[in-house]
């Protein structure tokens, strides 16, 4: 079994206040000892990891809708109204971090945690039965404020995931049968399972024969079964601790005071992280056709399920990726260097292969840079959570995350421009570049002594 005390420990007292009210190291250690919960460390995973998934489901499955609502509504869905559906996701995004992570440290993990998944089971609905009317402002008009609601959930997943997945307890007289880094991790896997997901049901969806624009409304829709299940469990989650916002307040400043390179190291290197991480995803069609051009006069139907393979593919290869770090233990400082050094070589290699006929080569180049994203995405997300304790920890992760979204929305607002104008190739290298500098921000402000143990 696994202590409650083991990754995030930080003072006597301190970790019996977030993991369940134990009263002292007796306690701590009776628990311990105690047989393992596999029961309510499912329930804990569901509760803290099931929105994120929701996440990973909803910021994908847009590629692919818009795909199909370009070849069905021409006149209505050109490059403008695209921008406008993914920027104000985008926005909502960041301000939801910002916002339900500050919530959460006020009034408390269940009552945030719940208005981020009604939001994201609203938005998703609602962004499935919009209707080409220009009376009601127009599809991309209607979809892009559903989004927008639909972001504000999505957004706020982040920091109330990884406060729920190191403070609830489910059981409160027995461990964990995994550690709660462990729980992190597996967070962010499911990110990826909600990913692959979405391409599965696309593929399903076109393989029955169902028609195109009922595909594309379904699958916008099915972003919101994750957060029915996540919403009834957390209806049965118990509240850590009591908080208030004056509390908030006076440790923010006290905490920021402290660590200021530490939090401004967090959101750099997110943010660089996903100015390149999203380009990628979020245009994964362009890099398909540079690689697998699609046949001279296919459907576009064809051309959606070349891109929903390659995405399910990528979404494998996370997974793997995250499987491997809850073998053993990791120093997020020594996994992210590796990790963002890997990835300028494997950039540079990828910009040099892209106008070589060398396809297989390059698959495996993009499939390694890949599995060294998502090795970045857990760590980037594990500093802020494991640096800040609980009583500013939502607020914390929030304003990281919200800098790691900035970065996606630099990326995806850039990257057609700068392809169009010099090409994949010298865009990958430029990408490389980026990554060297989230190489140096974590050597200089990351610290090196958190040691994991799973």
């Amino acid at each position: 079994p696994i202590s409650e005390t083991d990754p995030f420990a930080r003072a006597p007292g301190e970790n019996a206040k977030i993991y369940g009210g134990l009263n002292d190291d007796i306690e701590s250690k009776a628990v311990a000892e105690a047989s393992p919960d596999v029961l309510a460390t499912i329930r804990l995973v569901v509760a803290a990891g099931a929105g994120i998934m929701a996440d990973g489901y909803d910021l994908s499955v847009i590629n692919l809708a818009m795909a199909l609502m370009v070849s069905i509504y021409p006149k209505t869905i050109d490059a403008g109204a695209m921008s406008l559906m993914v920027s104000s996701t985008m926005a909502g995004v960041v301000i939801g971090m910002l916002s339900f992570g500050a919530v959460a440290d006020m009034i408390g993990r269940k009552s945030a945690s719940m208005s981020t998944a009604l939001l994201t089971i609203v938005g998703a609905l609602l962004s499935a039965g919009v209707t080409d009317t220009p009376t009601l402002g127009g599809m991309p008009q209607q979809l892009a404020l559903c989004r927008f609601f639909l972001g504000l959930g999505i957004g706020g997943e982040y920091p109330l995931s990884a406060a729920i997945g190191t403070e609830v307890k489910f059981n409160k007289s027995r461990g964990l049968a995994i550690s709660r880094t462990q729980v992190l991790i597996v967070n962010m896997t499911l990110f990826d399972v909600g990913t692959l997901l979405q391409a599965l049901l696309v593929l399903l969806l076109l393989g029955v024969g169902i028609p195109l624009d009922s595909v594309w409304r379904i699958a916008l829709a099915g972003g919101a079964v994750p957060s029915v299940v996540v919403l009834i469990m957390r209806t049965r989650m118990e509240e850590p601790e009591e908080r208030s916002a004056t509390d908030l307040a006076g440790n923010l400043a006290s905490e920021l005071a402290s660590k200021k390179v530490v939090m401004a190291s967090a959101c750099v290197c997110w943010g660089l992280f996903n100015v390149v991480a999203y380009s990628l995803t979020s245009y994964s069609h362009v890099i398909c056709e540079k690689n697998f051009p699609a046949a001279k006069g296919a459907s576009q139907e064809a051309v959606v399920q070349r891109d929903a393979y390659y995405a399910l593919l990528m979404a494998i290869v996370a997974m793997i990726a995250h499987a491997a770090l809850l073998i053993g233990s990791i120093c997020a400082r020594s996994v992210q260097l590796k990790a963002f050094a890997s990835s300028v070589v494997l950039l540079m290699l990828a910009g040099w292969l892209m106008d070589l006929d060398y396809t297989r080569v390059e698959l495996t180049v993009l499939v390694i840079i890949t599995a060294m994203m998502s090795v970045i995405g857990v760590t980037t997300y594990l500093v802020p959570t494991d640096n800040f304790p609980s009583s500013v920890r939502g607020t914390c992760v929030g304003i990281a995350a919200a800098s790691g979204k900035c970065g996606a929305l630099l990326g995806t607002a850039f990257f057609p421009i700068a392809v169009d104008m010099y090409g994949l190739a010298v865009v990958m290298l430029f990408g490389s570049g980026i990554m060297f500098l989230g190489l140096l921000a974590t050597f200089l402000g990351i610290p090196g002594n958190q040691d994991w143990s799973k």
